[in-house]
């Protein structure tokens, strides 16, 4: 499986931000979304203050590196996505 970023993913890949996404719901929620086809993370968002701020969000999930990094600041996130899930 090939690595990709959130800004290279196809224009037909539905892009979703997970909030929690270090919890275990919020695993959760990345795991189901990369067995979906045609849905892919493109954001993951975490409380200010986490200890997870900044790790690879699939890594975390056990699903290997996704290249979307954990981050504080929804708005940006927010921006790009098809949808939000929280």
């Amino acid at each position: 499986m090939s690595e990709t970023s959130a800004t290279d993913r196809p224009a037909t890949d539905m892009g979703l931000v997970v909030v929690g996404a270090a919890g275990r719901m919020g695993q959760t929620l990345i795991r189901a979304i990369h067995t979906i086809p045609g849905a892919r993370v493109i954001g993951a968002v975490e409380r200010s203050g986490s200890p997870y701020l900044g790790k690879d969000a699939g890594e975390l999930a056990g699903i290997g590196i996704i290249n979307v990094p954990i981050g504080d600041d929804p708005l940006p996130v927010f921006a790009k996505a098809d949808g939000v899930l929280d």
